[in-house]
């Protein structure tokens, strides 16, 4: 767990029982406004802890009681869902996010038992979040917007929203852990710094993922979908991003149907050793809608180009933003773009070497690594039909990786999906 720099003078409680509690405050966390509320799940693999605890840190930041915790009972749980500010990372589908005892669902509150255990879900149509002014609730959750890239109107972030939330964020499809880790310390980073929900989602898709799904947000909204929080609430300059110097520059007008041929002429301006064979090619969009007009807006389109070799994906490459069809931005996600050339010319590509046996027993070492948790008296289930993997080349250590893809759920819990990576070096 890494530790939380803290940059004011505050009060911590920490609580280690089997899970992990943060409380920062300036004052007591008890009033009934400026309070942030982020909720991790615990398990062994499957720990969300890093994302929330960044979370908190910047919600505190921008001037909130900033409160953390993990793998919550539902009594403390329960108590906080008034908060200014939500944040939940853990187990999502379209209808509920699952922790370990309690969650969130659309519709009415529920309690049922699982293993001699009661599991309680606390209803959309019974969390006050209109009555106490919630101003943004996030899912960092798989497919808490839809599934298979398509917006749902009965998703728990629709509902969260027509339930009084001025902005919700959830995902359209299913989202790889550490990928999310990297995201969501971007989008806190610009929301801390003023920028608006839209501006933030978009400059945390502006850099390359090892697993670009993470793109597909969604932003259900009452007329603003770019609202400011904290300290930056009441500020009426609109925020402009800071330079970027990842920016390419952008100078032709391109035709809407050449904007990737025409963007990969002006990448090779920069890169005169630019093969376009060296990198796959994926497609993402950031979406919104405003709640009662059930019309979908593309707020950005990105095309990747992450940067291969051979069979070896990387982190590297470059990030085209469209909007309204055409290029606005591009911008260059190279790690070290000298020894990138020339791994492609001196070795060449990379072999694997990996025998079908081997990759076998790897994937049930990674299927067991992810089934076997801290919490004894909980289960992690894997689904061992949906387990894939690629190779992987970090650029900065010279390692190669065969990651495994390890979707899996909670026991009594079938539908809500976590999406945990693990790693192997060879």
């Amino acid at each position: 767990m890494k530790s939380v720099r803290i940059k004011k003078i505050i009060t911590i409680f920490l609580v280690v029982i089997l899970l992990n509690i943060y409380m920062f405050s300036g004052n007591t966390v008890f009033a009934s406004q400026n309070l942030a509320f982020s909720v991790a799940t615990k398990f062994d693999d499957l720990d969300t802890i890093d994302v929330v605890a960044d979370a908190a840190q910047k919600y505190l930041d921008v001037g909130y009681h900033s409160y953390a915790i993990g793998n919550p009972e539902p009594e403390i749980f329960g108590e906080y869902l008034y908060a200014d500010v939500q944040l939940f990372a853990t187990h999502g589908s379209p209808d509920h996010i699952s922790y370990s005892k309690t969650g969130i669902c659309v519709g009415d509150s529920i309690t049922y038992p699982v293993d001699q255990k009661l599991r309680r879900f606390f209803g959309t149509n019974d969390i006050p979040w209109r009555e106490s002014g919630t101003i943004l609730v996030t899912y960092l959750c798989c497919n808490t917007a839809g599934v298979d890239n398509v917006p749902d109107r009965t998703s728990i972030s629709y509902k969260t929203a027509e339930s009084g939330a001025q902005v919700t964020l959830g995902f359209r499809e299913e989202i790889h852990l550490p990928s999310v880790t990297s995201w969501s310390s971007r989008y806190h980073e610009k929301l801390s710094q003023g920028y608006g929900v839209d501006d933030a989602v978009k400059y945390a898709n502006s850099f390359m993922y090892l697993y670009p799904n993470i793109k597909t947000g969604h932003i259900w909204h009452h007329g603003d979908p770019n609202i400011k929080i904290g300290k930056y609430r009441t500020n009426s300059m609109a925020s402009t991003m800071s330079e970027d110097k990842r920016l390419i520059n952008v100078t032709d007008k391109y035709n809407e149907k050449e904007n990737l041929n025409n963007a990969i002429q002006t990448i090779k301006k920069n890169n005169t050793e630019f093969n376009i064979d060296n990198y796959d090619i994926s497609y993402s969009n950031l979406t919104s809608e405003e709640i009662g007009t059930n019309e979908t807006v593309v707020e950005a389109e990105y095309i990747d180009l992450q940067f291969k070799i051979g069979e070896f994906k990387t982190e590297a490459g470059y990030t085209i933003e469209l909007k309204n069809g055409n290029v606005v931005n591009i911008y260059d996600n190279n790690i070290d773009l000298a020894k990138q050339n020339l791994l492609l010319k001196s070795n060449s590509k990379l072999s694997t070497t990996l025998t079908d046996n081997k990759i076998k027993a790897l994937e049930s070492e990674a299927i067991k690594d992810v089934s076997e948790n801290i919490m004894k008296d909980e289960k992690i289930i894997v689904n061992n039909q949906d387990v894939e993997y690629i190779y992987f080349y970090d650029i900065k250590t010279d390692k190669k990786y065969i990651v495994f893809s390890v979707p899996n759920t909670l026991e009594g819990d079938e539908d809500a999906t976590a999406v945990m990576e693990v790693r192997y070096e060879i």
